[in-house]
């Protein structure tokens, strides 16, 4: 699966989830720019489970 091969290369530390840093340079590999501050903002949105990270279903909706 596309998204998860993805996911799995965007969490550079190997924890099972993104955090604000992993999510940002997601981000921008992807083509969009972000401050931390922005991507923070987007994290909240997408944090269901209120973690303060992003896990592979959230980022499966946030993509």
């Amino acid at each position: 699966d596309e998204v998860r091969a993805a996911f799995e290369e965007f969490d550079t530390d190997g924890s099972g989830s993104l955090e604000v840093k992993e999510l940002q340079q997601a981000l921008a590999r992807l083509g969009v720019e972000t401050s931390s501050d922005a991507a923070r903002r987007i994290l909240d949105k997408f944090d269901k489970d209120g973690d303060g990270t992003i896990g592979l279903d959230e980022f499966t909706k946030l993509v």
